[in-house]
């Protein structure tokens, strides 16, 4: 299968949700080999940051990549969407240092690359195959990841959040899935945080004028607060699209 880019530049804007600044952002095609790359224009033409699982600096209620001291905040509704649409190839130029929260979610970038299509590059794409099973846990966060070995890629995904309110999340994903097919709004997210944090977070979204257009819930009895989706079956895809991201970006670091 061959590399793809975009067939045109796409033009966003809008402010961070975590930071609240405004940021003018243009996602361009990219030449063969190049991966996604984020220019911070603000800083200058060489203030490049890869898309890479080693950048990976922070993910405490966003993403954030960080290369030689630069960063970019909240990065992953535009990778899941450029990975959910198999875009391998992208300059992202913007002039601030957090993406440009939109709707809160990855709808208008798939929007506006569906309506076009994606190109097709003069080159395969590179796999990495695996010779056996690798499992990776963390007692502490209660995290268990396995890859297997398998002549189709599949992938499956199971969250306990420990929440009257959430409950228990599965998503699964394998080549016979249709995400753009779904008679669901697949990019009506879900985001959960204690009360605590939360009420902080809502003044700031009154400040911000409200960023997103997506309504608070809160649940008193369960000691919780989610904005977003009343569609589960939403953010069940979207776990399932993001961890193919994230294996996506693993990838990548390691080629």
């Amino acid at each position: 299968m061959r590399q793809q880019t975009l067939k045109k530049d796409y033009i966003f804007e809008g402010k961070g949700l975590h930071t609240g600044k405004p940021v003018h952002m243009t996602l361009s095609p990219a030449p063969v080999g190049s991966g996604i790359r984020f220019v911070r224009t603000d800083i200058g033409p060489d203030a490049v940051v890869e898309a890479l699982a080693t950048h990976v600096s922070n993910t405490a209620r966003s993403t954030t990549l960080t290369q030689n001291g630069i960063n970019v905040i909240t990065v992953e509704h535009l990778l899941s969407a450029l990975t959910g649409l198999g875009v391998d190839n992208v300059l992202v130029s913007l002039d601030n240092e957090e993406i440009p929260i939109l709707d809160g979610s990855a709808k208008p970038y798939c929007d506006a690359i569906l309506a076009d299509g994606t190109l097709p590059q003069d080159c395969e794409r590179r796999y990495i195959t695996l010779d056996r099973e690798i499992v990776y846990e963390d007692a502490v966060k209660g995290i268990k990841v396995t890859v297997t070995p398998a002549d189709t890629p599949s992938y499956d995904i199971s969250v306990d959040f420990n929440s009257k309110v959430v409950g228990v999340q599965q998503a699964h994903w394998d080549p016979s899935v249709d995400y753009a097919g779904e008679p669901v709004d697949l990019p009506e997210t879900l985001v959960y945080a204690g009360v605590r944090a939360a009420l902080p977070f809502q003044e700031l979204q009154i400040q911000r004028k409200r960023v997103q257009r997506v309504p608070y819930l809160v649940s008193h009895s369960g000691g919780e607060v989610a904005h977003g989706s009343r569609r589960a079956r939403a953010q069940f895809l979207l776990r399932a699209l993001a961890l193919r991201r994230d294996v996506a970006y693993v990838h990548q670091s390691a080629g």
